[in-house]
C-alpha cells in the first residue's frame, strides 16, 4: 500500500469533523485517496492538502454521515466494529465503501465540487494554479482570459466523470454563447440548486455565470458559488477568486439575469 503525504494542514485548527475526515484519508491507500480527489476535482495525487478533508466532510454532510466522535462510534457499531471513536484502516475502509456505494446526484455533486473551491484566489490577474486549471477546461489553453465560465465547465467535467453522466450544456468559455447554444429544454423559470445562473452586462455580449447553491423559500433569493468574481455585494466580473454570494433574480446594476440552465 503506497502512502500519502499530508501538506499544509494545521490539525490544531481543524474542526472535529475535519480531523475525523483527515484521519480517514490518512488511513486509506493512496489509490483510494487519489480516486476520491479526482472525483471532487482536486489535483496533486498522493497529497492530502487543506481542501481534501473539507471535501470529505461535505460528502458526509450530504449523505447524513456524522463525523463527530459519537457518530464515529455509532457508525463502527453499525459495521460490527469495536465501538470507539478511533479511526484505523478498517474503519477508514468502511467509510470509503459508504462513499463508493453512495447514490449519485449530479446536481448535489456539482454544488459540492464548486463549493470545495470557495476561497481560491488569483495569483496575478487571471493567473494562478487553480485558475489556469479552470481556464483549460474547454480548449486546454490558459491565456489569461476571464475564467468564470471556465470554472463552471471544469466543475461540470469533474461531475460528468464521477457520476458517469453527460451534460448537454454547450462547451464554451463565453457565458452568453452557452446561454444561446445550450438546448432550450435546459432553461428554467426559477433557480434550482445545482443549476447555472447567467447574467448579461446591459445590451452587450459580456456576461457572468455561477452555480446556484441554495434557494430561499421565496424562490427569488438564493446563494451562489462563482468564479472570477469578488467579495462585494454586486455582480462582479473580472474579480479575484471563487466566492459564495447572495443573489436575487433581478440582478444588480447593469448586470441582469439572462436566465437559469439545468446542467443535467
Amino acid at each position: 500500500m503506497s502512502a500519502v503525504t499530508v501538506q499544509g494542514i494545521d490539525e490544531s485548527k481543524l474542526s472535529a469533523p475535519a480531523r475525523s475526515a483527515l484521519a480517514i484519508l490518512k488511513s486509506l491507500p493512496a489509490e483510494q485517496v487519489n480516486e476520491f480527489k479526482q472525483t471532487v476535482g482536486l489535483s496533486q495525487p498522493g497529497v492530502i492538502g487543506p481542501t481534501s478533508p473539507q471535501a470529505f466532510v461535505q460528502f458526509c454532510e450530504r449523505e447524513g454521515v456524522d463525523l463527530s466522535p459519537a457518530g464515529i462510534s455509532a457508525f463502527k457499531a453499525s459495521q460490527n466494529l469495536e465501538k470507539s471513536s478511533e479511526i484505523g484502516p478498517t474503519t477508514a475502509a468502511k467509510y470509503y465503501a459508504a462513499y463508493k456505494n453512495r447514490k449519485t446526484n449530479p446536481e448535489k455533486e456539482l454544488v459540492a465540487v464548486a463549493t470545495s473551491y470557495v476561497g481560491v484566489e488569483e495569483r496575478g490577474p487571471n493567473r494562478g494554479k487553480e485558475v489556469e486549471m479552470f481556464q483549460k477546461a474547454v480548449d486546454g489553453k490558459a491565456q489569461g482570459e476571464p475564467w468564470c465560465m471556465g470554472f463552471v465547465q471544469f466543475c461540470i467535467k469533474t461531475v460528468e466523470a464521477s457520476t458517469r453522466s453527460q451534460s448537454k450544456i454547450f462547451r464554451s468559455e463565453h457565458c452568453l454563447t452557452v446561454w444561446e447554444k445550450s438546448p432550450k429544454d435546459l432553461r428554467l423559470a426559477r433557480p434550482e440548486p445545482g443549476c447555472l445562473i447567467i447574467w448579461r452586462h446591459g445590451n452587450s455580449s459580456k456576461g457572468h455565470v455561477g452555480f446556484v447553491e441554495k434557494v430561499k423559500a421565496d424562490g427569488k433569493n438564493f446563494t451562489t458559488v462563482e468564479g472570477n468574481t469578488g467579495g462585494g455585494s454586486g455582480v462582479e466580473r473580472e474579480g479575484d477568486g471563487v466566492y459564495r454570494k447572495s443573489r436575487d433574480i433581478d440582478g444588480a446594476g447593469s448586470m441582469k439575469v439572462a436566465g437559469f440552465l439545468r446542467v443535467f
